[in-house]
């Protein structure tokens, strides 16, 4: 082989691990940024019951200085077209808005064939505790139809404090803490 070409090929084989190695942090970095704020005022408070509506919100981990969130968001017996829905996280000491977290569709088959609702339904949201303040924020979950956003309230609560977190689950009959600082 021609030494010249040689080194050319060399050099072409390292700028594309390069970029691809490029390609990955910058994945990996938008895989847990925030997607912005929006006022709660502009959305449609419900609990879901109405619309026929049944919220699942597993227990959220951190891995690292990610917290992740996941469940689901089932439309029982309900046509299912676009689905955009995305966790977001209130500030307890100022519920006026809505930080939204990068959330992912998942497909729940055992959850569709349970509740008679479209696999579509599930989510995983991650955000690197790095871009969030220290404190006590409401997890909620958005899902926007039609131009309309409804606010649906999670029960769950969710502290940050450096690389901890701690969360509290309550609901109408009981509040339970999972998880202390």
């Amino acid at each position: 082989m021609n030494r010249p070409k040689g080194i050319v090929i060399l050099a072409a084989l390292l700028a594309i691990l390069a970029l691809s190695a490029l390609v990955c942090v910058l994945h990996g970095v938008n895989a847990v940024s925030l997607r912005g704020t929006m006022p709660a005022a502009g959305c449609v408070i419900t609990d879901g019951e109405a619309e026929g509506l049944r919220l699942l919100v597993e227990e959220p981990w951190m891995d690292g200085r990610v917290l992740h969130i996941s469940g689901a968001l089932m439309r029982v017996d309900q046509p299912v077209g676009g689905v955009n829905v995305r966790v977001g996280l209130m500030k307890a000491q100022q519920a006026d808005e809505v930080i939204r977290l990068n959330t992912q569709m998942v497909r729940r088959y055992a959850l569709a064939k349970e509740y008679g609702c479209d696999d579509h339904c599930g989510f995983h949201a991650a955000v690197s505790a790095g871009r969030l303040e220290d404190a006590e924020y409401h997890v909620v979950v958005l899902d926007e139809i039609g131009g309309e956003v409804r606010l649906l309230e999670t029960g769950m609560t969710v502290t940050l404090h450096g690389d901890e977190f701690a969360y509290v689950r309550s609901d109408a009959s009981k509040e339970v803490t999972k998880h202390d600082l």
